[in-house]
């Protein structure tokens, strides 16, 4: 990938040959004479609450993860419902202060192979698709077997 063309900047090239600091600083000097357009797309560049719209910015991440990973990725925005308890385990789903904790909700895939599609995702909590990540129908019994017959 090309890098920025400014003489002494190392980042990776953006648009119109500049990386994103320098194209948007450039932006910015040619656009702070046009007040409407200047004030209504800087808006857009300050990063949004994401306790107002938790499921646009659930889907967000996982349709950027999926453009890296090379997942299929077919849903709206629209397809993110956050219940108010997890399906799985039962427990409450809230948005926490600092971070991701065990009752975030998190999407999952229920079928992986499948991708991102309609009628293939769940909103679940963050500790349910932690024990759920990579393990099979199988691994999950003998789990629950074991378990059981130690408690």
């Amino acid at each position: 990938m090309r890098q920025c063309e400014l003489d002494d900047c190392s980042r990776k090239h953006y648009a119109k040959g500049l990386c994103r600091l320098h194209y948007k600083q450039k932006w910015t000097s040619e656009n702070r004479g046009n007040p409407e357009r200047y004030y209504a797309v800087s808006l857009l560049w300050k990063k949004q609450d994401y306790h107002k719209n938790p499921a646009f910015y659930i889907w967000k991440g996982t349709k950027n993860r999926a453009r890296r990973n090379g997942i299929i990725f077919e849903i709206d925005p629209s397809d993110v419902v956050i219940p108010t308890h997890c399906p799985i385990l039962g427990i409450p789903l809230f948005i926490g202060n600092t971070g991701f904790c065990n009752n975030s909700p998190s999407i999952d895939r229920i079928r992986p192979h499948l991708g991102y599609i309609k009628g293939n995702i769940a909103i679940i909590s963050m500790r349910a698709n932690r024990i759920k990540n990579d393990a099979t129908l199988e691994e999950i019994t003998k789990l629950k077997a074991w378990l059981e017959k130690q408690l």
